[in-house]
């Protein structure tokens, strides 16, 4: 059998419904019902072999209860109205739709007019999912909601079913924080194509995260996680280093091409004589010549080879990069007894080590996208 509603008027009391057995739809096509506070619909458990269609001006006044419920075609809430307001003297209104562990074989459109004060669809499993994000009330729960794609509402134009952005700010008003409905949306994105939505909203799952943390340490564990969503946008941005890197190599390139700077830097040869940049260093303090025959003074700044020639570009590489050794830092070193050669010792050390740990984010974040993770 069927349940044609169309136009019913009900004050007072439910449609009840409960674990009945419907053979074709329900139609409550422009129904007013109307019982604040308590059911206006009651599917609790009920086995619906067509479509429930609350649609076109109906309007419920109450809650429109479904835990349970197997719907084999789908539910179309397409300009419903849907209000359930607290009774006279009551401490509140429930649910306006109440879903909890309902089954919706052929999808859930849910493109109300308006719905409030909130949604339960707790553990609900539907074939697609069709809403405008925006639309949802100020409080609803999703959690344990399964989809298998987005679609657009009957007769909505007004928002792409695909706006990660918009989904993700949906996702980010849940009642209560869970991780679960994040990773819901970002599979059904990725398993369409849309990569690039799906990290979007896996970081915006993480930045939810960070909100919510408590407890001790709770200031510490923010920073910490503010400094990875800057930094590899928590692993699915790891190309954001490379230009970390870069900066910090073109800041040490241009610090070491400072005169003031070069004038700090000393090499030591393996006989005892300490070069700079220009040359043997004044007063350097060489041992005392042995009597030999003259040979031709050399004019080559790094002594003909003595020592290896001072080169700012190859220094900042050798400083900033791992597992690089172009023996430009193990040549050369500031002189912390000469004027900046301490802050210059300083900042060289810093930067070795912001390039390793760079360069480690780097490196994990490629090996945790590998593990499609």
């Amino acid at each position: 059998m069927k349940r044609n509603c169309r136009t019913l008027a009900a004050t007072g009391g439910d449609l009840g419904l409960r674990a009945a057995t419907i053979g074709s739809f329900v139609d409550a096509a422009g129904a007013q019902l109307h019982n604040p506070g308590g059911y206006t619909l009651n599917l609790v458990q009920a086995n619906v072999k067509g479509s429930v269609r609350l649609v076109d001006g109906f309007r419920s006044c109450g809650e429109v209860v479904l835990n349970r419920a197997v719907i084999e075609g789908r539910l179309i809430c397409t300009q419903g109205t849907f209000d359930n307001p607290a009774p006279p003297g009551g401490d509140g209104g429930g649910d306006a739709i109440e879903a909890i562990s309902a089954t919706i074989r052929s999808g859930l459109d849910l493109g109300w007019k308006s719905i409030s004060p909130s949604v339960d669809l707790t553990n609900t499993r539907t074939s697609f999912l069709a809403d405008d994000p925006g639309t949802w009330p100020a409080r609803f729960v999703i959690v344990g909601l399964t989809y298998d794609r987005f679609e657009q509402p009957q007769g909505s134009g007004s928002r792409r079913p695909w706006d990660h952005a918009a989904r993700a700010a949906w996702l980010s008003r849940q009642a209560a924080y869970d991780a679960g409905p994040y990773e819901q949306a970002a599979r059904v994105f990725r398993e369409h194509g849309y990569t690039a939505g799906a990290e979007a909203i896996l970081i915006a799952q993480r930045r939810h995260a960070r909100r919510v943390i408590a407890g001790r340490g709770a200031s510490l564990r923010r920073l910490l996680d503010v400094a990875y969503s800057s930094t590899v946008g928590y692993g699915h941005r790891p190309r954001r280093v490379l230009w970390l890197l870069a900066i910090l190599l073109t800041l040490v390139i241009f610090s070491l091409e400072a005169p003031t700077t070069q004038a700090t830097m000393r090499a030591t040869t393996a006989a005892g004589l300490v070069y700079s940049t220009r040359g043997p260093a004044p007063g350097a303090g060489a041992p005392a010549p042995v009597a030999r025959a003259p040979v031709p003074a050399r004019t080559d700044a790094c002594g003909g080879g003595q020592v290896r020639c001072f080169n700012p570009v190859l220094y900042a590489i050798d400083t900033v990069v791992p597992l690089v050794s172009l023996d430009q830092r193990s040549t050369w070193y500031p002189d912390p007894n000469l004027r900046d050669g301490a802050f210059m010792q300083w900042w060289l050390n810093a930067a070795t080590l912001l390039g390793w740990l760079l360069s480690s984010i780097f490196v994990l974040s490629l090996a945790r996208l590998s593990r499609g993770g």
